[in-house]
């Protein structure tokens, strides 16, 4: 079953996110560490920005007939299965203050600085944590979102294919 197979890479990759994420980075402000979560949909991580948090999860499952190229309407049975999958963190965002004036400058550019190195980490744990040996990643996009109710975020997300088959259900 595909939950079978991905949940140990689940895993290996939030332990790989955990590492990258909470190393510290020269040329960049020291950050308290952050908890990683394997996590069901997005909605954990607008809860858990300040201090902020990390994550795995399993975004979408396509049908394939060669990785990594999704064919959503392929018909049945399909060769193999492609799970997309996303890894992000979430933080604290600049704030407009009580009075309503903009950020600062600093702030800004603390926030930049926090975010280019988030981005970085999230790109070496996949590129050089990732145990490519035991299962194939293809890399999709990064990408930021914007920042909504005092939290940042970005996440990367690449796919992982599955040699789909039928199993008997009991």
């Amino acid at each position: 079953m595909l939950v079978d197979y991905l949940s140990p890479i689940l895993v290996d990759l939030r332990d790989i996110l955990d590492e990258y994420l909470n190393a510290p980075v020269s040329g960049t402000t020291a950050l308290d560490p952050i908890p990683v979560k394997i996590i069901h949909d997005t909605s954990a991580v607008i809860d858990s920005c300040c201090p902020g948090m990390g994550w795995i999860r399993v975004d979408t499952v396509f049908p394939t007939v060669a990785p990594p190229a999704p064919k959503p309407h392929l018909r049945c049975p399909f060769p193999a299965l492609l799970a997309s999958l996303e890894m992000g963190v979430t933080r604290c965002a600049c704030m407009p203050d009580e009075s309503g004036n903009p950020p600062t400058d600093e702030c800004l550019e603390a926030e930049w600085q926090i975010a280019s190195a988030d981005r970085e980490r999230l790109i070496q744990a996949l590129m050089c944590g990732a145990n490519c040996d035991d299962y194939d990643v293809y890399f999709d996009s990064w990408n930021p979102q914007t920042t909504s109710g005092g939290c940042m975020s970005q996440s990367l997300t690449f796919s992982i294919p599955y040699g789909a088959h039928c199993d008997e259900v009991t």
